[in-house]
């Protein structure tokens, strides 16, 4: 929330029939998010598991597992992750796409905006991904909407405060008035603020609330968005320590989360937050569900302020009937602070399919053809016997290990035993089982588009440059075009909302120093003071093309070439700014900060000026073997 309203929290006393009649009004609304999220959480839960190759132990496979414990080799059932490879493959492309660009968020001016503008723009974006540590979060955002069909991303303006304390060392006083010649050492706390600016977070598709009235790419459409999460007690005493929380001593401490209630099916094997935090009041592990929801409504309906029209209000509701915090959201925006993404694109559906949901019913099909021809393996090297137990020894016979000997009965000694052992013929039905997981890896090619040549995988036979990069092109069109979905769904709205708040929060501030970014970096000053008047205006984020970046080595070879072509015709090589060209090449080859090995060229009276001083001197007297003195002779007179 803005820092500048927290003198506007209102303050609902716990009891009261107001903190009664407020509390009901979101739990309704609440209750209702967690009803459709319950539709969707088995199939969440299952695609969490096909991503992990997670398979629940059966009683047999335990078996087998302490038998292989004990030294008797025993086999298990295998999952293929072909399915967690082909949604990393796709992430690769994904994250290749939005994540590798410089500046990451690339802006443009929507009403004319000066190019200086958008410059600051973009480095202070850059800084808050950076400093921030807001990347993790992106990278995590991608790859959430391919496993779970859903990824949300929540933000916040975050003003990181640590109070640090300190040993000082001042006079003794006495009645105030400090004596002379003394010593006292005291400790003293003092607040440090770290980073302040936009703050990425993650939020598990099982955790989001939504108005189920609307679908999840309209949900700043409906009526209330948040989440839930399970946190320490610390932060609730710290909140309440700040003026931002209160009503906390009426919290329950739990030790482990109760939401687990609210959504059936949650994957067991995932890492959550279920886990205890240490209240350092009481120094037990401790904490409590937390609900963070903004809702729209209308104040005074609900007794919180005298006005009638329609606003945003965000609450914090701790173990589902406690109120700790109530305030107007209070940002120039005036959307939810969250942004989706969904990997199918469709238009009307409420919860859309991720890639693992597809995928699952294929890649069960490969484990089974795979675990079926290995179980025949297992089945045909394990000789099948017919024997008579009265002539031979059953122990011998059933043993696993190799090299057995086995045992005749003392009432068999001299006879034939070959009329009492028999082996049973044994053959393997499962041979094209091996071809038929082509078929189906094939068939998860054609319905993802990630296919060998996405994966890095070049089929056999002698290929040219040309046959790779054009069947490389068509492979990724389908991906080319969701790139495009995600720019226009997710990063543009997320982009836009992030530099409206920055603009709001900065307001009356002084400015500061951003490094530039993009390819202006290394040929202008590498800082840059944005304030407030510099950031104002409205700005778009650049969408994506959907493919990649172009390979620089690839690229600075072609640029190379169209150099050496330009300095062929002078008509046009005077066109261009040849200096600026070669720093762009050798950024493209990788140099970094060539800028500061170019000369700088003054002017005729500013050198003689410095020459005067000492600053400067001729080149031949500062390198004079370096020199020529006409014919080839320098100024040790050799030649």
């Amino acid at each position: 929330m803005p820092t500048d309203l927290q003198p506007y929290i209102v303050n609902i006393p716990h009891g009261s029939a107001k903190h009664t009649k407020v509390l009901e009004f979101i739990m309704n609304r609440v209750d209702v998010a967690r009803q459709r999220r319950s539709q969707r959480s088995a199939k969440w839960a299952d695609a969490e598991n096909l991503f992990t190759s997670y398979v629940k132990e059966t009683d047999t496979d335990s078996r087998r597992r302490s038998m292989r414990e004990s030294g008797y080799p025993r086999f298990t059932t295998i999952t293929i992750p072909y399915s967690y490879a082909t949604l990393m493959t796709a992430h690769t492309y994904w994250s290749s796409v939005f994540l590798s660009r410089d500046p990451i968020l690339q802006v443009q001016g929507q009403n004319g905006e000066a190019q200086t503008s958008e410059q600051a723009v973009e480095a202070m974006m850059q800084y808050f991904i950076v400093a921030g540590r807001n990347l993790v979060p992106l990278f995590i955002w991608l790859l959430d909407q391919g496993k779970y069909g859903e990824g949300i991303i929540g933000s916040c303006w975050d003003v990181q405060k640590t109070m640090i304390p300190e040993l000082f060392v001042g006079p003794k006083t006495v009645a105030g008035v400090p004596i002379p010649y003394t010593q006292k050492k005291t400790w003293q706390s003092r607040e440090v603020v770290g980073f302040e600016g936009i703050r990425l977070f993650n939020v598990r598709p099982i955790d989001f609330l939504f108005d189920p009235t609307v679908t999840l790419q309209n949900f700043q459409a409906g009526e209330f968005a948040g989440h839930e999460a399970f946190v320490s007690m610390n932060r609730l005493l710290d909140q309440q320590a700040r003026g931002l929380f209160y009503n906390v001593d009426k919290v329950e401490p739990r030790q482990v989360s109760n939401r687990i209630q609210h959504a059936q099916g949650e994957a067991s094997n995932t890492v959550s937050a279920d886990l205890p935090g240490i209240n350092r009041t009481t120094g037990k592990p401790s904490g409590c569900d937390l609900i963070e929801i903004t809702i729209e409504l209308v104040p005074k309906v609900l007794g919180l302020a005298d006005r009638e029209y329609l606003e945003k209000w965000s609450f914090t509701v701790a173990n589902d009937d406690v109120i700790v915090s109530a305030q107007p959201q209070g940002f120039w925006h005036n959307e939810f602070m969250y942004d989706t993404l969904e990997y199918e694109i469709e238009g009307y559906n409420v919860s859309k399919r991720g890639m693992m949901e597809i995928l699952q019913p294929l890649n069960n099909t490969l484990d089974w053809l795979l675990n079926t021809h290995f179980y025949n393996i297992r089945q045909t090297l394990n000789n099948q016997f017919i024997y008579d137990p009265s002539i031979l020894v059953s122990k011998d016979v059933e043993s696993p290990g190799p090299g057995k000997l086995i045992r005749v009965r003392p009432d068999a000694f001299g006879k034939d035993i070959r009329n009492h052992f028999f082996q049973l013929q044994t053959m393997d039905v499962t041979q094209t089982h091996l071809r038929d997981t082509q078929i189906v890896v094939e068939m998860m090619q054609r319905i993802t588009g990630v296919n060998d040549t996405v994966m890095g995988m070049i089929q056999s036979g002698r290929k040219t440059a040309t046959e790779i990069r054009s069947s490389s092109s068509f492979a990724v069109n389908r991906l080319k075009t969701q790139c495009e979905y995600y720019s226009a769904m997710g990063f543009s709205p997320m982009t836009s909302r992030c530099i409206k708040t920055a603009q709001q929060m900065m307001q009356g501030r002084e400015g500061r120093y951003y490094r530039i970014v993009g390819n202006q970096s290394e040929m202008t000053e590498r800082f840059l003071k944005v304030t407030p008047d510099e950031i104002a205006g409205q700005f778009d984020y650049i969408p994506v093309d959907g493919t990649m970046p172009i390979d620089r080595q690839a690229m600075a070879a072609v640029f190379g070439q169209t150099m050496q072509q330009m300095a062929q015709v002078p008509q046009v090589a005077q066109g261009y700014d040849w200096v600026r060209l070669f720093g762009y090449l050798a950024q493209l080859q990788g140099i970094r900060n060539i800028e500061r090995f170019r000369v700088q060229v003054v002017p005729d009276a500013m050198a003689q000026q410095q020459a005067g001083a000492g600053n400067i001197v001729p080149i031949s007297k500062a390198m004079p073997n370096l020199v020529n003195n006409g014919a080839g002779i320098d100024n040790t007179g050799r030649q």
